[in-house]
């Protein structure tokens, strides 16, 4: 089920908690994983490290996670989903992560065509 999910998006949120450090340590094969099922060298993702209205819990530091981040080419929020803090700005950057590596034509979904809306066909850009 979940390949499927991950074949049909064009982006993808890569979260886990900053008070389990298993979770951060399982981020190599949940990227690995959708890299190989999208069949793509580099995919749109942003990193999220989640749950830090419970800092007092934090096992996963702010620096580990940005040089993940950084290692791995992706943008890094952090975020508390009870608390909403920082939710819409991920969204947001997700959108920008999509546009911005579709727009440049990294990916085979890009075929380096445009479509115009009146006419349905196409253009080489």
């Amino acid at each position: 089920m979940r390949d499927r999910y991950m074949r049909t998006g064009q982006g993808f949120l890569v979260v886990f908690s900053v008070i389990d450090r298993a979770s951060f340590a399982e981020l190599d094969s949940f990227v690995l994983q959708i890299l190989r099922v999208k069949d793509e060298d580099a995919v749109p993702m942003v990193l999220v490290g989640n749950k830090i209205d419970l800092a007092h819990e934090r096992q996963v530091s702010n620096d580990e996670a940005v040089a993940y981040a950084e290692a791995h080419n992706m943008p890094y929020f952090e975020t508390s989903a009870r608390s909403g803090l920082f939710t819409h700005e991920i969204f947001v950057q997700a959108t920008r992560e999509i546009d911005r590596f579709y727009r440049h034509g990294y990916g085979s979904q890009h075929t380096g065509r445009r479509c115009t809306r009146k006419s349905k066909r196409c253009a080489m850009s």
